[in-house]
This record gives C-alpha cells, sequence and structure tokens, in this order.
C-alpha cells in the first residue's frame, strides 16, 4: 500500500512537471513537434542560437535543445552566429539537412530583427560551413518574444524576403500569439472565453502561380495558418511542399555566353513597341536544350548576354567570378554557354546534370606540305641516282668498246663513236630526248643505241612523270603521333597569357605564349609551326566552315594519341540550392535518353556546313589535289629556265661561229700571205 502510494505520487509529480514545462514554453513545445513532421530523421539539424541572449531567451533555447536532443532522431549542431573563430576551423563537407534559425530582439525599430536574421543567415552560408550548406534543406525560424504592436506578417515578409535571396523557400515563420491577437487579425470570434496559446505560421511558395514567381515585392500573397493544438499542425497545410512541373509562365532569367556550337551570335530584330534592336538567339546545342526547358516547365526565357565570350582568356577563377557577379547583378536563374564542369564547379555555383560530354586534347599539324624546290632533289633515291650514273658511265664505256672492236675488224664506223667526249655527248643527248650528230653504222653499235634509247625514254617517262607530280603537289610530311615526339621535335604549344601565368617558368622553354585562344589557333593555322589545345566540339566546329582544312581537303591539324588534357562534360549553373536545379535536372535527363544533343549537334554541323560551302568528309577517297596556276607556278618556272638556256645556247653557238668563221678567214688570209 505504501508503495503504491509513493507510484502515484510521483506519477503526479512527474505529469506535473510536464504540464508545467509545456505551459512554460509552448513555442518550443510546438518548435519540437514541427521538427518531428518536419525534419527528415539521420540528417544533421543545425540550430542557430539568437543574437540577443536574456535569461528568458536562454532558457528558453536550452529547453529546446535538451528536448530535440533527447528525442534522439538527428544529430544536433549549436551554432552562435555572433562568436568568431580566431583560429581556422575544420571545413564540414557534409549538407545540412534542416535548419531552426532562432529570431530574438526588441521590438524597436522594426529592422533590427531582420538585420540579426541575414546575419545569421550571412553565418550559415559563408566561411567553413559554407560547403555544408543547404538551402534546398528545411528552414523553421521561430520568432520569440513577439510584438503586439504591428503585424506579424511584416516579421515573415522580411525573412521570406531574406531566405528568396539565398534561394530558399521551404521557410516556415513561427509566431507564438494570444487568441485575442488571433482574433483581431483574422477579424473572427472564436467561443473560448479563457485564454488560450496560438501559433501563427507563415509560408509562401515559389512558383505556385504567377503572383509568386519571385520574393521582390511587399504584395508577395504569403500563406498564414493558426493552430491551437500541436496535433493540429500536421494538418494545417503548412508543412505541404508544392508538387508539379508546371511554373505558371513565371519567366527564368539565363545568363549567357556566346560560345561557338554551343551558344552562337545572336541575330538584331527591331522592336517597333520599345524603339530598339532586341537581340534573338536561336542558334547552339544550349539554347535548344534551353527551349525544351522552357516549353515543359512552362517557364519563358529572358536571356541576358555576359560581358565576355567562352574564347576570352582567363583564368578558371576570375571567369567563375566574374560569372558569379553577373548573375547576381542581374537577379539571374541560369548560366550557360559551353560551361565545362571543372571551369564552373565551386562556391556559390551548383552545376546541373552533365548532357554532353567534351575532350580537350593536343592538335598537331598534320598538312604540312614539303618544301616545292627541296622536293625536286627527292623523287628518286641517291641509290638510284648513284646507279643511273654508274649505268651511264658503263654505257660510255661499252660504246668505245664497241667502236674499238668494230675499227679491230675494219667495220666502216664513224669516228665519233670512238671519242670519249663525243660518245659522252652523243649519250647525254640521247638521254634528253634530243637527236645525234651522227648515227650509228654497224649493226652492234646500233643495237646497243636502240637499247639505250628505250632505256632512256623509260626512265625520262617516269621522272617525268615524277617531277610534275611533285611539282603539283610535293606531298605531305609524317605527322607526329606521340607528345613526347611533338616535344623531341622541338615543336612548342601555344597557350594563351592567362594560364602562362601560372606555370612554372621551368616548363616555359615547352610553350609559345599567346594573347588568346583565337590568336593561338591563327597563328598555328597560318605558319603550321607549333601545336594546340583544343575542345573537339570547337573543333567539329572549325572543321565544318572549313576553317580547319587545306586547299586538298586535307584537315590542317590532327589529335595526339596521348594528347588528352581534360575530359568534362558539359552543364548549366545555378546558385547554390536553386529550387529550379532539380527540375532543370529532370528536363535534361529525359533529353539525354531520348538522345536529342548528337541528333542537334549533327544538325547544327549539317547548317554550318551548308552556309559555308565545305565538305565535312574526311575519308580517303575524298581528298583531292586542287590544281590551278599557282600549284602549276615551279613547273612554268623550270619551262621558262629551259627556255632562256635554250635561247643562250642559240645565242652563244651563233657566237661561236662567227669567231670560228672569222678565225678561218684570218688562217686563210695569213696562209696565202705566207705562200706569197
Amino acid at each position: 500500500m505504501f508503495l503504491l502510494a509513493i507510484f502515484c505520487t510521483v506519477c503526479c509529480t512527474a505529469q506535473a512537471i510536464l504540464q508545467n514545462s509545456a505551459h512554460e514554453y509552448p513555442l518550443m513545445d510546438g518548435i519540437k513537434c514541427i521538427s518531428e513532421e518536419l525534419f527528415p530523421p539521420g540528417h544533421s539539424l543545425v540550430i542557430i542560437l539568437p543574437l540577443v541572449e536574456e535569461h528568458s531567451t536562454r532558457e528558453e533555447v536550452g529547453y529546446l535543445i535538451e528536448e530535440l536532443h533527447t528525442s534522439s532522431r538527428w544529430p544536433i549542431i549549436v551554432v552562435n552566429a555572433t562568436y568568431r573563430m580566431k583560429r581556422n576551423m575544420t571545413i564540414e563537407i557534409r549538407k545540412h539537412g534542416s535548419y531552426i534559425i532562432l529570431v530574438s530582439g526588441t521590438c524597436q525599430p522594426f529592422t533590427q530583427r531582420i538585420a540579426g536574421f541575414w546575419e545569421q543567415l550571412l553565418g550559415l552560408s559563408s566561411g567553413a560551413m559554407w560547403q555544408s550548406w543547404n538551402p534546398r534543406a528545411r528552414f523553421v525560424i521561430p520568432v520569440m518574444a513577439p510584438c503586439t504592436h504591428y503585424e506579424n506578417t511584416y516579421v515573415s515578409q522580411g525573412i521570406l524576403r531574406f531566405l528568396w535571396l539565398y534561394k530558399v523557400t521551404n521557410g516556415l515563420v513561427v509566431f507564438q500569439e494570444s487568441s485575442g491577437h488571433v482574433n483581431k487579425r483574422l477579424q473572427q470570434n472564436i467561443s473560448d472565453k479563457t485564454p488560450s496559446t496560438y501559433f501563427s505560421l507563415h509560408t509562401w511558395s515559389a512558383y505556385e502561380n504567377s503572383q509568386s514567381c519571385m520574393f521582390d515585392t511587399v504584395d508577395v500573397p504569403l500563406k498564414t495558418f493558426s493552430v491551437r493544438n500541436f496535433s493540429d499542425i500536421q494538418y494545417s497545410g503548412a508543412l505541404k511542399r508544392q508538387p508539379g512541373k508546371n511554373f505558371h509562365g513565371c519567366p527564368v532569367k539565363v545568363l549567357v555566353r556566346e560560345c561557338p556550337f554551343f551558344l552562337e551570335p545572336p541575330h538584331r530584330v527591331w522592336n517597333n513597341d520599345a524603339g530598339r534592336y532586341d537581340f534573338i538567339y536561336q542558334k547552339g546545342l544550349d539554347i535548344a536544350i534551353l527551349t525544351v526547358i522552357s516549353e515543359s516547365l512552362n517557364m519563358p526565357l529572358v536571356l541576358l548576354p555576359t560581358g565576355y565570350s567562352c574564347s576570352d582568356s582567363m583564368r578558371d577563377d576570375v571567369r567563375s567570378r566574374l560569372l558569379a557577379e553577373e548573375l547576381l547583378n542581374k537577379e539571374a536563374d541560369i548560366v550557360t554557354g559551353g560551361l565545362v564542369r571543372a571551369e564552373i564547379s565551386g562556391y556559390p555555383f551548383e552545376v546541373t546534370h552533365g548532357y554532353y560530354n567534351r575532350r580537350i586534347a593536343v592538335y598537331t599539324p598534320c598538312a604540312i606540305k614539303h618544301p616545292r624546290w627541296s622536293r625536286i632533289f627527292k623523287i628518286f633515291s641517291i641509290e638510284l641516282w648513284l646507279s643511273i650514273i654508274s649505268f651511264f658511265i658503263l654505257v660510255i664505256i661499252t660504246v668505245n668498246r664497241i667502236s674499238d672492236y668494230g675499227h679491230r675488224l675494219h667495220l666502216n664506223e664513224h669516228r665519233v663513236y670512238g671519242d670519249v667526249t663525243s660518245i659522252t655527248v652523243n649519250m647525254t643527248a640521247i638521254a634528253l630526248g634530243v637527236s645525234v650528230s651522227t648515227q650509228p653504222r654497224t649493226t652492234p653499235l646500233r643495237l646497243f643505241f636502240l637499247s639505250w634509247v628505250c632505256y632512256c625514254i623509260g626512265i625520262s617517262t617516269v621522272f617525268q612523270a615524277y617531277l610534275t607530280s611533285f611539282l603539283i603537289d610535293t606531298g605531305y610530311k609524317e605527322p607526329f603521333n606521340t607528345v613526347d615526339q611533338m616535344l623531341n621535335s622541338g615543336m612548342k604549344l601555344g597557350v594563351p597569357t592567362a594560364l602562362a601565368e601560372n606555370m612554372d617558368t621551368d616548363y616555359l622553354n615547352f610553350f609559345v605564349i599567346c594573347p588568346n585562344q583565337d590568336t593561338c589557333i591563327d597563328w598555328a593555322r597560318e605558319y603550321q609551326n607549333i601545336s594546340i589545345y583544343l575542345d573537339d566540339s570547337f573543333n567539329d566546329f572549325l572543321k565544318s566552315r572549313g576553317y580547319w582544312t587545306d586547299e586538298n581537303n586535307r584537315p590542317l591539324f590532327c589529335e595526339l594519341e596521348n594528347g588528352i588534357i581534360l575530359v568534362s562534360d558539359s552543364v548549366m549553373a545555378t546558385l547554390k540550392g536553386h529550387p529550379l536545379l532539380e527540375y532543370i535536372n529532370d528536363v535534361i535527363d529525359h533529353i539525354l535518353e531520348a538522345g536529342l544533343p548528337v541528333k542537334w549537334k549533327n544538325w547544327g554541323l549539317n547548317h554550318v556546313k551548308r552556309s559555308s560551302n565545305t565538305s565535312f568528309s574526311y575519308t580517303l577517297g575524298d581528298t583531292y589535289v586542287n590544281i590551278n596556276v599557282t600549284h602549276l607556278q615551279s613547273a612554268f618556272y623550270m619551262l621558262l629556265l629551259g627556255y632562256t638556256l635554250a635561247f643562250l645556247s642559240f645565242i652563244l653557238e651563233i657566237i661561236w661561229c662567227n669567231l670560228m668563221s672569222k678565225t678561218r678567214y684570218l688562217t686563210q688570209i695569213c696562209a696565202s700571205h705566207d705562200a706569197i
């Protein structure tokens, strides 16, 4: 009996303590109930302490932390936004699951609480916690010690507006109100005569209709719910997230950067109503994807151009900083235009799923022609030239011996074929295809003479055919296959100035510094003495324009086997935690499933090829030799040289004949005088 009395006493005491606690801190009990209904278990819960701490506030916050810790549903992180660490903190990379931001302060002035809330948000999204900052998490903002001399909607609008600046849409502002305050605000009569405690929940749903596209005006409609019991919170509708992919015509601002193949330069169209030119973007892979996203989500596009293109030379950190500044200044939602994941990843951006694989590799000149005049001496090999010369000497000796043998047999052979000089002149004349001074008379020499004529005709035909072909097309040097071959040959790699600034001075000997990437490409194409690194998509674009082939339809640059520098994919970027990101990723996934990027790529390249009237085929059967006056220039020069030598020889022969005739005339006169 005594034990039963003690047990009853303990139970009554515990119940009284719980009732007193619930009655003493009803707002904290409501926050606990909301947390159990709203926050995902197992994920970290971050509690941000209020900036203004009083004795009552400290006890209330301690009660909340103790109750949440007792439930053992979440790992709890308590953050004091006013405390500044003097040493480096360990950066946490795991994203937070939910947030409770406790707001307190005096009622006068009104903006003090809003400014304090902004300071709390700034501490969460910067410093050592920026990697774990999760704008997509659920936020509950209890406003402690509410003010009764102005509407709570002013405070909630200011809080929700700051949350929207950080792209937070799952925010819930909680007030504790008396029944009289609720009746006055809702203009309703409550039958309860006893004073009761109510909770006022304020939130808003982004993109729910055309009036909630963004939180930038005071007239944004708020959703306000008033509940009395803790169990009514889950049925109030304040915790329900609006599903669906219809954004009700809310415009999406896209920051676009011009980039070949991905986003072509715009067309200027005159707008009569506005009295100005509007820039219309219609071509490019990114434009096609943005169009599908706009039609799928019912969001019209507002395209805002950036101040630079993807070909401008600058470091990735500088490019990322400039994009972030323009994205914030122009209040854009998405940035696109040939972005690479490695280029844009990092704070404050968050990238979409990749939709086009890209490969950056080293390209070396592969259409280098041999020098035209030096190629003439390479028509035959040295061994062949030595064999021809040896055979020519052997022919002279053979003719001389046949002639001597004929004289011994008393054959009537001309004396020209008995002199070595005359034999050399006649054999050379046959090799050049001209007539000889005297034909052989004996049968053995005639047979050998005929054999030598046939041999010279064959050699001359082959020589002239090769000579003509090399004069027209000198042929191509064998290109490099690996990076080691390129470096061992002394050829350097062209890099823009922005990339060379971060390189070690020991490696600068292997590079040629260009002002920008376009200049590197122009130098490589014009002089063909440097290699370049290039995106494969940009390489296909240059080929389709005919800019990357020579006059014989051969590619000017070829990719090295082990020259891959970076393999990445094209993405779009948003500010971290933007609510549109998951919807954009869903549309991109469906686009990839349908294989549309490959089809759009082929369509775009074919359009560029048709507009530039170039051929996009590089098989061996499609290559050709473009013969024109320029290619025949060396042949004409050689022909002119032959005519000049013939004319000089003719003049010299005339002069020689005149001199010889005068000499003979003088000799005859002298002889006649001597005879007299």
